[in-house]
């Protein structure tokens, strides 16, 4: 019952005209908008694989969300996806990103990282790929996640990328984020193996500012190492619960292969790992402490992986066909904006976890009076249900296009 409060949000990003401009496939009893909320359904509510809608599929208010009376068979579902291409997700994220950049507006400054999405099938024929979480390759889709480090958003996903086009996928997201934002990028944040020195060039050239490691070498630390005390600053850290605070900085301009020009190089001790991490960056205004606090806030978009994987199932592959784990990928997506935006919207829970959100806010029943165009949503009442009607959002009616314009309203259910 408490999905429906993700109708507000459904109507803020416009999705039945973002599905319908992306020009997803329809077939003569299901519109492209019906299957694609089917999808998202499951990934809002925490179902772990695309086979677990027949769980649900008989259920009336499953149906009603999706605009049907009941859940199109996991059948179903899968061959539908056969006949969605990634130009069809690419278009759908550039009207996504556009929609939700209006109303949360980007600095630019983007953390990028690969995950890839582990395939347990026998047969498998997909690439090997590291996989942090088991230390090990495993048959894998390797994808690319982007993350907004102010706005917390994930623009930008996708699940096509192989080891030949991995270095050169950077450009792909530059792309995408100049065709779908009016904000130029600020800075791009990721790790060593990323891409190429001679891709950073390039970046330097279109006036992209990132920061990175630099692929650290037996000789790099005994350069390191071999510097005179005096040639070291100490920074501190304005994060009172880090463990590690007091850093010892070493800053020099240096040359890399491939790279047209110098970059700036911090070295990095004292940071709670034997060896010391080598920064580079093409900004060379930044502070040392500033810069080396951006670059350690990238672990958010590991944060971001975390929770695609744990709680909207991104590792849970049921099949090795790139253009199903890439819609799947792409739903993931929308899914997270639209928690985003219930998180926004509730004070005290901006910060809060995708499966808090679920836990406090979604996951129970409700009572649903249909006296059409009227449609009522009566949820049985939670602890933290006073912050959410306090709302003004929750407390007017709201429209759905897909519900053939029914008015629906909300309230707690009196259980007394």
């Amino acid at each position: 019952g408490g999905l429906f409060l993700f109708l507000p949000f459904l109507n803020a990003l416009t999705l039945p005209h973002l599905i319908q401009q992306a020009g997803y496939p329809h077939t003569s009893q299901l519109t492209s908008c019906n299957y694609l909320l089917s999808l998202l359904f499951l990934k809002l509510i925490d179902k772990e694989r695309l086979s677990h809608i027949d769980d649900v599929n008989l259920d009336a208010g499953a149906g009603l969300f999706t605009g049907l009376n009941l859940l199109p068979r996991s059948s179903a579902i899968s061959a539908y996806s056969y006949s969605v291409t990634r130009q069809m997700n690419h278009t759908f994220l550039k009207g996504l990103h556009h929609v939700v950049d209006a109303q949360y507006p980007s600095p630019g400054e983007i953390a990028l990282d690969f995950t890839a999405i582990p395939h347990w099938g026998d047969q498998s024929v997909l690439e090997r790929n590291w996989n942090g979480s088991r230390a090990k390759a495993l048959k894998s889709i390797l994808a690319l996640i982007a993350r907004d480090m102010d706005t917390g958003f994930i623009p930008y996903g996708n699940a096509e990328i192989t080891h030949h086009t991995k270095n050169d996928a950077i450009f792909q997201f530059v792309d995408f984020w100049k065709e779908s934002s009016d904000t130029p990028l600020k800075c791009l944040i990721f790790d060593s193996k990323f891409t190429t020195y001679e891709n950073l060039s390039k970046l330097n050239h279109d006036g992209i500012k990132f920061i990175t490691l630099r692929r650290r070498g037996k000789s790099l630390v005994q350069q390191a190492t071999a510097l005179p005390k005096t040639k070291w600053n100490t920074i501190c850290l304005d994060s009172p619960s880090r463990k590690y605070r007091h850093l010892k900085v070493h800053e020099s301009q240096v040359k890399l292969h491939g790279y047209d020009g110098t970059v700036r190089q911090v070295i990095i001790t004292n940071h709670g790992r034997q060896e010391p991490a080598f920064l580079i960056t093409n900004d060379f205004q930044l502070t040392q402490k500033l810069l080396v606090t951006k670059y350690a806030r990238r672990w958010l978009v590991e944060q971001s992986i975390s929770e695609q994987i744990h709680f909207f199932h991104l590792n849970l592959l049921s099949s090795s066909i790139v253009i199903k784990v890439d819609l799947d990928f792409t739903m993931t997506i929308v899914a997270h904006t639209l928690y985003r935006f219930l998180a926004n919207t509730l004070p005290g829970f901006e910060q809060a976890a995708s499966k808090t959100i679920f836990r406090h806010f979604i996951e129970t029943s409700a009572d649903i009076d249909i006296d059409y165009p009227k449609i009522h949503i009566r949820l049985l009442k939670k602890a933290h249900y006073p912050i959410l009607f306090e709302q003004p959002l929750f407390q007017q009616s709201h429209t759905a296009s897909w519900l053939d314009k029914a008015t629906i309203t909300f309230s707690m259910k009196n259980t007394t």
